[in-house]
């Protein structure tokens, strides 16, 4: 992820924001580090993300109202940062962080209560590890033992061990792919993933990791074309109206649509999602978008939006970049949240799923619960 440039004493390469009044227009811009690739997708707040961004080839002259120039500023360092998506499920849980994978097995299900033999249940969950792994092109394996903060390090640590050890000695009759080196740790309730007061947060740090390069991507399944806008309004391939009970039925209210959900380069699936106001008086959206307390994102808005593959039982998260910044709506800053009568506003959030993952339940954040709308097709 690319941010504008700005200068050592922190003036963005970039059009100030102000208050645009409505029906206006206006032209901006920002000035990046130059990427790698030819092709990006641009990502603009409160906004879907605009894909296969074409860069073309040399100089372009000054932006209106441009007045620095990235050849003549003493320029900061440039922030690129890496995205990581994560995936959760009961047996398994995955991070895609930059270039690596993390799969995160619960030790719930590969060991029984304070002990290091695996189970019978564990064999299908290493299996679908050893598979990754032989998928990836990376030489080096590392598992590392984790426990919850019960009982005391005499006995997690050496614990933490043993199982990160067992898992290492099954995924190397498992694993076909020469080369490869495997390394254990076990750090005992080190390095918590989850709060440690709650039942939920210390399943959730009762784990084995097992971290490789990640593995190259397959190709897509052939896309079909995008729905198109009809009389300006965005396409809607499903659509829903909660039906909450008690302090929340106000949120009954709003109706839920979803625009587009498709699959772009690299495996990222973007979703785009609209809620309207479906009654004759201003309603306010943004009490609604409750914050989902499984992952810790840096602003309320679409943060909670989630996709639920059924076939694989994980649940896909919007990505972050590497500074926890979710790559969703934000509606912090300018998000529009009083809604005029019969008035909508779309979010957008990113997601990354591989290309096995097809069809999905998209789970829409509503106040503390979530709208679902099942079955969708990543087109």
């Amino acid at each position: 992820m690319y941010y504008p440039l700005s200068t050592q004493d922190g003036h963005c390469l970039c059009s100030e924001t102000d208050r645009l009044p409505s029906g206006q227009s206006r032209e901006v811009y920002a000035v990046y580090p130059a990427p790698q690739s030819r092709k990006v997708t641009v990502w603009v707040p409160l906004a879907p993300p605009f894909t296969e961004v074409a860069i073309p080839s040399g100089s372009a002259p000054p932006a209106p109202g441009q007045t620095l120039s990235p050849q003549s500023a003493s320029l900061a360092a440039p922030v690129i940062r890496s995205l990581k998506g994560t995936s959760e499920g009961v047996t398994e849980s995955v991070d895609e962080d930059g270039g690596d994978t993390r799969v995160r097995l619960s030790t719930d299900v590969l060991f029984a209560l304070n002990k290091a033999d695996l189970t019978a249940k564990a064999d299908d969950a290493l299996r679908k590890v050893a598979a990754k792994i032989d998928a990836s092109r990376g030489a080096v394996v590392k598992i590392d033992g984790y426990t919850d903060n019960s009982g005391n390090d005499a006995i997690n640590n050496p614990l933490s061990r043993r199982r990160a050890d067992a898992v290492q000695n099954r995924l190397k009759s498992l694993v076909n792919r020469q080369g490869v080196t495997f390394q254990s740790a076990g750090h005992g309730s080190a390095d918590p993933i989850a709060d440690n007061g709650t039942d939920e947060g210390r399943r959730k740090n009762r784990r084995v990791t097992v971290s490789f390069p990640r593995p190259p991507l397959a190709a897509p399944p052939a896309s079909s074309p995008a729905p198109t806008a009809t009389d300006g309004k965005l396409p809607v391939i499903a659509s829903t109206r909660p039906h909450f009970t008690g302090v929340t039925a106000d949120g009954n209210n709003f109706s839920f649509a979803v625009n587009a959900l498709r699959r772009e380069a690299g495996g990222l699936v973007v979703l785009t999602w609209t809620i309207t106001n479906e009654t004759d008086a201003t309603k306010k959206a943004e009490a609604g978008l409750a914050k989902e307390g499984t992952l810790s994102y840096s602003a309320p808005g679409a943060t909670g939006a989630r996709l639920f593959d059924s076939a694989g039982q994980l649940r896909y998260w919007p990505m972050q970049d590497s500074a926890d910044v979710c790559l969703c709506t934000q509606t912090v800053s300018g998000f529009h949240s009083d809604l005029e009568p019969h008035q909508g506003v779309t979010l957008s959030d990113v997601f990354f799923a591989p290309p096995e993952v097809r069809t999905v339940n998209v789970e829409l954040p509503w106040y503390s619960s979530a709208v679902t709308l099942k079955n969708l097709t990543i087109s």
